[in-house]
């Protein structure tokens, strides 16, 4: 169930003023911001597979959203062979405070925001914002 106050209407409605979702474990595929744990997947320092719901936008207004597998490689990673770095260090899990950096063992890749089709952002201190 999502936290209150994060349906998707109020959701479109603070992507078009704020452009930042908080982030919170629940079970919802249609709320931007929710985390779950993947059944499958790339996984983390702590065996998780950690996904984040984020906005897909076209031409200014969501209209869907898509999955960010935090745990995952980067499209541009530059250590495509090493098996032990992170290409987003995700510090914290599900039912926590979630914030993705560069701070760990890294490549090269970007600056810790996320690009998937329709967004652009970063997941810091527990919210997910736009660039």
């Amino acid at each position: 169930m999502a936290p209150k106050g994060l349906g998707s209407a109020t959701v479109r409605d603070r992507y078009a003023r704020l452009r930042r979702w908080p982030c919170a474990a629940h079970r919802s595929d249609e709320t931007v911001g929710a985390l779950l744990e993947a059944r499958s997947g790339p996984k983390g320092y702590d065996g998780k597979s950690i996904v984040c719901v984020v906005p897909y936008s076209r031409e200014g207004i969501i209209n869907k959203t898509s999955w960010w597998h935090i745990d995952s490689r980067a499209n541009n990673c530059d250590k495509p062979a090493d098996t032990e770095h992170r290409c987003w260090c995700r510090h914290g899990t599900v039912g926590e405070t979630v914030h993705v950096d560069k701070v760990g063992n890294t490549c090269g890749a970007g600056a810790g925001s996320i690009g998937v089709p329709g967004f652009h952002g970063f997941l810091h201190h527990g919210v997910l914002r736009d660039c």
